[in-house]
């Protein structure tokens, strides 16, 4: 699913345009994509200090996230390099997100071991969604697919982080209630990749 085409995603450049575009134009998309990763750090230490602040940081690094992509496309800027040092930064920024999850877990009465393996294999399937999309791209092939792709994810992370942080009474149950789900969303989302590797591949072959 292509979120730049969705209401949702209209508004938000349109509060871009808006915002920022005055105030950025002089920022390189690299430069923003740097910036979201340096909020990204801040996101576990965030958490340590204050489950607000760490969805400030959160939100700041996806703020910026989508800010890079916006000024490249607006200045003309689009390069190879550039598409590959965001996609790199937004996985380091997927760690630090997690992470500050683990983070605000501490303490808590909950199976910490169980917890971090879970979260864990959140990660490797985050991390698994954007491989699989770029292994396909570069055996030629389109991938459209995927219901917890980038944006997706980090949309689920902010409300999964605030959640927590506006009911701080609930919040062993809201990581449970927001983890597992994750979990299952982004392996469904490497499976439904997979799927179309595995049909697109093979009709590739059979043409030869």
């Amino acid at each position: 699913m292509d979120w730049r085409q969705t209401q949702g995603a209209r508004l938000y450049y349109q509060a871009l345009d808006r915002f920022m575009a005055s105030r950025a134009s002089n920022m390189g998309p690299n430069s923003a994509s740097l910036i979201g990763l340096g909020f990204a750090v801040l996101v576990p230490l965030g958490f340590s200090l204050a489950a607000l602040l760490g969805v400030l940081f959160m939100a700041l690094s996806a703020a910026a996230d989508g800010l890079d992509g916006y000024l490249a496309r607006q200045k003309g800027e689009q390069s190879r390099f550039g598409a590959f040092l965001d996609s790199t930064l937004d996985r380091c920024a997927d760690f630090f997100y997690l992470t500050g999850f683990w983070v605000l877990a501490q303490g808590l009465a909950l199976e910490i071991f169980w917890f971090t393996l879970l979260l864990l294999l959140a990660l490797l399937g985050s991390f698994l969604v954007s491989y699989s999309k770029a292994r396909l791209e570069a055996l030629g092939c389109r991938c459209d697919i995927g219901m917890m792709d980038r944006t997706a994810r980090t949309v689920y992370l902010l409300a999964w982080a605030l959640l927590l942080a506006l009911i701080p009474p609930a919040r062993l149950a809201i990581l449970w209630i927001g983890l597992v789900p994750y979990l299952v969303l982004v392996f469904a989302t490497v499976w439904q990749r997979m799927s179309l590797a595995r049909k697109v591949l093979d009709q590739e072959e059979e043409s030869v």
